[in-house]
C-alpha cells in the first residue's frame, strides 16, 4: 500500500513547485511585453504638397522601407499633408496647428520630418508648442533656401541643391551652340521662388546667352509658346504647380509639346520628355531622411549629424537619341536611364538554351553523317570486291557456277553458258543435273542431286572429265568444273 501511494505523493510535490514557476514566467513575460511596447518609436512626416504628388510619395515610401528595414516591429509611422499650394496663408495654417495638437496631444512624437520648404517653415515656427524637445529632419529642401532661412535648432537633414546652373552646364555640354534659354515656371508661391532663385542664378549667363523666363502663363499660351522655339534653344522646365488661370495641376507632360530639349532638376520628371539635369533622386533622399532617423532614434543628437545631399547627373538615353545628342559628351559618372537593353542582356537565356539545341542537333547531324560516311564507304568497298569477284569470274575459260544444295543454278559465268549454247536466263533456275547426260555422269554426280551433298569428281578415263570444288557463298556451294570432250 506504501509503494502504490508513492507516485501520488512525487505528483502532489511536483504540482506544488512547478505552478509558482508558471505564475512568475508568465509574469516575467507580461513585464518583458509591456517593456518592449513602451520602446516602440513613433514618426511623424509631414509634407508641404499633397498627398498625391509624386516626388512626396517617393520620399516617403523610402524613408519607410529605410527603417523597416532595420527595425520593423519597434517603429510607427504617422503622415500629414500641408497642401499648402492649394491652401496657402495663416488661415490654412492656424487650423493645421490646432488639428495636429488635438491629433497628437495623446501620441508621444520621438522625430519629425518635414519635406518641402513650406512644411520645414511651419515646424520651424510650431515645433516648440506641438512637439516640444522632439528633434527635427528636412529633406526636400534646397541648400540655397537653407541658407537664407538658417538651420531650426536641434535639427538636421538632407538639403538638395536642385542646380538649375549645374542642369545649364549639362545641356551646353550636350548643345555646346546654343543660343537661347528658355526657364520654365509656373504661378504658385513655390513656383515663384524658383523662378526668382533661377533668375538670380543664371544671371552670369546673360551675357552670353538670351535668358527668357516663361512664368506664370496659361497652360494653352505656355504649350504655344514651346511649340514655336527657335532651333538652338535650351529649356529649363523648374515647377509649374499653378498657372496663369489659377488652375492646379502638377504639368510634367508640357515637355511633349516644345520643339527644343527640355532639362529638369527632378527626378520625377525623367523619363517624362526631359533630357536631364543635375537631378537628386527622390528615392536616394528618402533612403538618407531614413539613415538619420534611425541615427536619432538611436540616441545621436541631430547637431552632430551633418546635412547630406545625393545630387548627380542623370539623363534619359531615349530622348538623346530623339534630339540627336552626343553621349559621348556626357560629364563623368552621369547615370543614364532607359537605355534599351541590347538582344543578349534581354533574351541571355534564350540564347543560350537556343545555342545548347543547335550545338545538339549539330552534334547529331555530325555523327549521323559519319555514320552515313562510313556505311557508304563499306558499301563501296563491297561493290568493288563484289566486281573484281565477278570479273575475275566472267573471265575464268573455265565452267564456273553457284548452286544450291538441291542442284539449282543460282549463278552461271559466260563460259559456262557458251559451253552449253544457253542463255543465263535460260541456265539460272534450273537443276545442273540435266545437263549432263546420264550414261556419261559418274557415279558421285548421279548422287549429287538426291543427297544434296557436293561431291568432288576426279579426273576418269571416260568421254566426261571433271572436277568439282566448293566455296563459301550467299546462295550455296560454288561448283567449279572443267569439262572436255574425250
Amino acid at each position: 500500500m506504501g509503494r502504490d501511494r508513492e507516485p501520488e505523493r512525487r505528483d502532489r510535490l511536483l504540482r506544488r513547485h512547478a505552478v509558482p514557476w508558471l505564475i512568475s514566467a508568465a509574469i516575467l513575460t507580461l513585464l518583458a511585453t509591456s517593456g518592449a511596447a513602451a520602446e516602440t518609436k513613433r514618426v511623424l512626416i509631414l509634407s508641404s504638397n499633397d498627398s498625391l504628388l509624386p516626388a512626396a510619395n517617393a520620399i516617403t515610401s523610402n524613408f519607410q522601407k529605410r527603417l523597416q528595414a532595420d527595425d520593423p516591429q519597434g517603429l510607427e509611422i504617422f503622415t500629414e499633408f500641408l497642401d499648402a499650394d492649394r491652401f496657402p496663408g495663416p488661415v490654412h495654417e492656424t487650423r493645421m496647428e490646432s488639428l495636429l495638437r488635438d491629433k497628437y496631444a495623446s501620441i508621444p512624437i520621438d522625430v519629425t520630418i518635414a519635406m518641402g520648404p513650406q512644411a520645414v517653415e511651419f515646424l520651424s515656427q510650431r515645433r516648440a508648442s506641438l512637439f516640444p524637445g522632439v528633434p527635427l529632419i528636412f529633406a526636400g529642401v534646397s541648400k540655397a533656401g537653407m541658407q537664407q532661412r538658417g538651420m531650426p535648432p536641434n535639427s538636421t537633414g538632407v538639403m538638395s541643391r536642385f542646380d538649375p546652373v549645374r542642369t545649364l552646364e549639362l545641356a551646353l555640354r550636350l548643345q555646346p551652340d546654343a543660343r537661347q534659354v528658355v526657364v520654365v515656371t509656373g504661378a504658385s508661391t513655390f513656383d515663384q521662388r524658383w523662378e526668382a532663385l533661377a533668375r538670380e542664378q543664371l544671371a552670369p549667363y546673360a551675357d552670353r546667352l538670351q535668358m527668357t523666363h516663361l512664368s506664370g502663363l496659361p497652360l494653352p499660351l505656355l504649350l504655344d509658346e514651346l511649340a514655336q522655339l527657335p532651333p538652338r534653344t535650351i529649356v529649363i522646365y523648374l515647377t509649374i504647380f499653378e498657372d496663369g488661370t489659377g488652375e492646379y495641376f502638377v504639368a510634367r507632360d508640357l515637355v511633349e509639346a516644345a520643339s527644343a530639349p527640355v532639362y529638369g532638376v527632378y527626378d520625377t520628371y525623367l523619363g517624362r520628355g526631359i533630357v536631364g539635369g543635375y537631378i537628386e533622386s527622390f528615392e536616394a533622399i528618402g533612403r538618407e531622411t531614413g539613415r538619420l532617423a534611425l541615427r536619432i532614434l538611436a540616441g545621436e543628437p541631430p547637431q552632430s549629424l551633418s546635412p547630406e545631399s545625393a545630387e548627380t547627373f542623370m539623363v534619359d538615353w531615349r530622348q538623346l537619341r530623339r534630339w540627336g545628342l552626343d553621349e559621348a559628351q556626357l560629364p563623368p559618372s552621369t547615370i543614364v536611364r532607359f537605355e534599351d537593353p541590347s538582344l543578349w542582356e534581354q533574351y541571355r537565356r534564350e540564347i543560350l538554351a537556343v545555342i545548347a539545341v543547335v550545338l545538339l542537333q549539330s552534334g547529331f547531324i555530325v555523327a549521323l553523317l559519319l555514320q552515313r560516311r562510313r556505311r557508304r564507304f563499306a558499301e563501296e568497298s563491297l561493290r568493288e570486291s563484289e566486281e573484281r569477284y565477278r570479273n575475275v569470274v566472267e573471265t575464268q575459260s573455265e565452267l564456273i557456277c553457284r548452286y544450291l544444295p538441291d542442284t539449282t543454278l543460282t549463278f552461271v559465268n559466260d563460259a559456262y553458258c557458251r559451253y552449253f549454247g544457253r542463255s543465263r536466263e535460260d541456265l539460272v533456275g534450273s537443276s545442273f543435273i540435266g545437263l549432263i547426260p546420264s550414261r556419261s555422269a559418274p557415279p558421285p554426280l548421279s548422287t549429287l542431286g538426291r543427297s544434296g551433298s557436293l561431291q568432288t569428281v576426279r579426273p576418269s578415263s571416260t568421254r566426261l572429265c571433271g572436277r568439282m570444288a566448293t566455296s563459301a557463298g550467299s546462295n550455296g556451294p560454288t561448283a567449279r568444273s572443267a569439262m572436255a570432250k574425250g
